[in-house]
Parts: C-alpha cells; structure tokens; sequence
C-alpha cells in the first residue's frame, strides 16, 4: 500500500471468543483491529480511531447494533458490516435501514467475511476518490489504473488536459460557473 497504513477495522462484537477469531483472521489478511465489547464503548471507540470500517453485531449489551450504526451514520459514511444471529428479513432490513452497508449471519464462513471486508473497502476507497463535480474517478484512480496497466505491460494511451489559471477563474466567477465549465 505505498507506505500508507493498512486500513482499521472496528469489530462491535459481545462474544469474546468470536471478536478474537475475527481480529485474528484480519490481522493475518494485514489490517489493523480494534475491538470493543458493547454498543456504548463501541461508540467511543469508534470516535476515537476513526476506523475504515466497522464490522458490528446486533444484539449487543448496553446499546444495540442498531443504534449504534444510526449514530455512526449521523457523522460518517464509513462502511458497516453487520454480523448477527439474527437471520429474519425483518431483522436485515432494519439493520440496512439503520445504515448498515452489508449484513452476514452466524454461523459464518470466516473466507466470505474477509471477502466481504475487502469489498467495502474497496468500494469507500473509489467513492472517496470521485471528483465531487463530475462524479468520474479523482486522479489517484486514474493514476493507479494507468500504473496496473503499465505493470501489465499493456499499450496505453494518456491524454493529460489542464486548464491554465483556472483557479483565478473560479475565484472571480464563482464555483457554479466554473464546474459548468
């Protein structure tokens, strides 16, 4: 990861023994683990490390999973996965109406877990990456698909356009005018 340090993922989970096999699993895929016992120390935690995700379970003591992720969401859009018990469609629904971004029941398969972690994140890192104005990948998406394909030894073609003082522009005619632009 270019020196940059590998992502943190928060695990929300009141089952001791299953908390540890899921940090030990991440952390022998390469992330960083924080882990957190009940909703509430969940919360702070989370305000806390900022994580680049959060796996969490529903049926939690002090604050549940659903309140939990409702006050997450108020503040960030970071993803949560939610893992729980609780297979009913209610239940799943009300865990994505919450804000959950994923939701895998027990008994789970530690490989879909991991496989499932990598996706969202992968998936924040390109929304996180768009250029606000045209919704097209930012220029760390460019610069990284333009270097997998030169790795891979294929023909590429680049065109490069900038427009000169362009910010002068923008500062004399507002930002509106100039994403018209």
């Amino acid at each position: 990861m270019g020196g940059m340090e590998p992502p943190l993922i928060l695990i929300v989970e009141d089952e001791k023994d299953i908390a540890r096999f899921i940090e030990l699993e991440l952390q022998a895929e390469g992330y960083r683990t924080e882990v957190a016992h009940d909703g509430i120390t969940g919360l702070s935690k989370f305000r806390e490390v900022s994580p680049n995700l959060v796996i969490l379970d529903l049926m939690l003591p002090v604050m549940d999973g659903i309140e939990v992720a409702k006050r997450i969401r108020k503040t960030s859009n970071v993803p949560i996965l939610i893992l729980t018990a609780k297979d009913r469609v209610e239940d799943k629904v009300a865990g994505l109406d919450a804000g959950a971004d994923d939701y895998l029941t027990k008994p789970f398969d530690l490989r879909e877990l991991t496989a499932r972690v990598k996706a969202l994140i992968r998936s924040a890192k390109r929304e996180r990456e768009r250029n606000p104005t045209t919704n097209l990948p930012g220029s760390t998406a460019v610069e990284d698909h333009v270097n997998l394909l030169l790795k891979q030894k294929a023909s590429v073609a680049v065109l490069y356009l900038d427009l000169d003082h362009f910010e002068a522009y923008a500062d004399a005619y507002g930002f509106r005018k100039a994403d018209d632009v």
